[in-house]
């Protein structure tokens, strides 16, 4: 199985899936198609804003028992990184840790039960934009009445032996004010909207702590600033963009209001994203934890992440999600990789925990 998992994985990674590449997302959505061929299994595609997903089963339902999920689009990288390569026991390229190992695992664990006569009640679940958003993904494919009893989503920083307990939301607030032109050598004439947006801003920032961490409960990022059409005229618009990251959907409102009243009404919310609690007294992740815990006879771990996933589409509709990963390194950077060794733990845990917990279909 381990050389499956690395041919599997090398294969979707030479795809250069970037969030503008769609001809590249069409076509790993092909060979993720082409891995069924002549095979009774059910395939469900999603088209939303041209960006495709995928739902494979072996039941004709949009509510499997168990989903697992897998994205597989990437961040921009050098053409050099779609080439896979294994170093030092770990696999190499863009996309090996986040995720394709990933998918790799549960694409290879649902073949194995395409020759078996019982088979499971599973799901694959593939999707090509959690780079940006998973609006048109996950959130769509829940929308046309995608669900199940547990989803699996191996998309965390940590390794196999982590579960993650903890995703903060996501709040994205426009805020904009307006002025006066005048000439650059007659700023006494004009009113400078730049000036009334950084004066919001500093107001704003008060309302958070001044020194964030990992582990600060409310957090902002002021991304970005834009106004004025050149530096010898008085800017009469002006307008800034802050990243708000929360534990508590009540407390991303209550700030907004307050920087609605800072900014005289001059704000907007532009995205919200929701925040993700484990249900760790769920019996299906219960089972999940012993199994883990039974199979490599030590505690499995929990961790908080500040990031988050497309786990909150799931939690916002009140669906259990266990969020896990591959050991891996430098995602998002050059020389991305991941645990070969962790790969094959995976795979090895999931076969088990659905062997021992899952529902044989009729």
């Amino acid at each position: 199985m381990r050389t499956k998992l690395i041919n599997t994985t090398f294969d979707l990674i030479k795809f250069q899936t970037e969030p503008s590449n769609l001809l590249a997302k069409e076509e790993i959505i092909k060979y993720i198609k082409d891995q069924f061929k002549n095979h009774p299994v059910f395939i469900k595609e999603f088209i939303s804003n041209n960006e495709p997903s995928i739902l494979i089963t072996f039941e004709d339902t949009l509510n499997p028992q168990i989903l697992l999920y897998s994205h597989l689009d990437v961040v921009p990288a050098p053409i050099t990184e779609y080439n896979p390569q294994i170093k030092d026991n770990k696999l190499y390229g863009r996309g090996a840790g986040d995720m394709k190992s990933a998918a790799a695992v549960i694409l290879e664990l649902f073949k194995s039960y395409l020759d078996q006569p019982d088979k499971p009640s599973i799901g694959l679940m593939f999707t090509c934009d959690e780079e940006v958003g998973g609006f048109n993904g996950t959130k769509y494919m829940l929308e046309q009445g995608l669900n199940c009893e547990l989803c699996i989503m191996p998309d965390s920083s940590m390794g196999t032996d982590t579960i993650i307990t903890n995703q903060k939301g996501i709040g994205m607030v426009k805020i904009w004010a307006y002025g006066k032109t005048a000439h650059g050598s007659r700023p006494h004439l004009g009113s400078n909207a730049i000036e009334k947006v950084t004066n919001d801003l500093v107001k704003i920032r008060k309302l958070f702590k001044k020194t964030q961490k990992a582990n600060t409960p409310t957090t902002i990022n002021i991304g970005t600033i834009q106004g004025g059409e050149q530096t010898n005229q008085v800017p009469e618009y002006a307008e800034a963009t802050i990243d708000i990251r929360y534990q508590e959907s009540a407390k991303f409102y209550k700030l907004f209001n307050k920087i609605k009243k800072i900014c005289n009404e001059n704000a907007q919310v532009e995205m919200t994203g929701y925040p993700y609690h484990c249900h760790l007294k769920n019996p299906q992740i219960q089972s999940y934890i012993k199994t883990f815990q039974d199979l490599f006879q030590k505690p499995i771990q929990f961790q908080t992440e500040s990031g988050g996933s497309d786990a909150r589409f799931f939690a916002e509709k009140n669906i259990p999600v266990i969020v896990t990963g591959i050991e891996k390194a430098n995602s998002h950077s050059i020389n991305e990789n991941c645990s070969i060794d962790d790969m094959e733990n995976f795979y090895n845990l999931l076969e088990k925990f659905i062997q021992d917990h899952v529902d044989v279909l009729n």
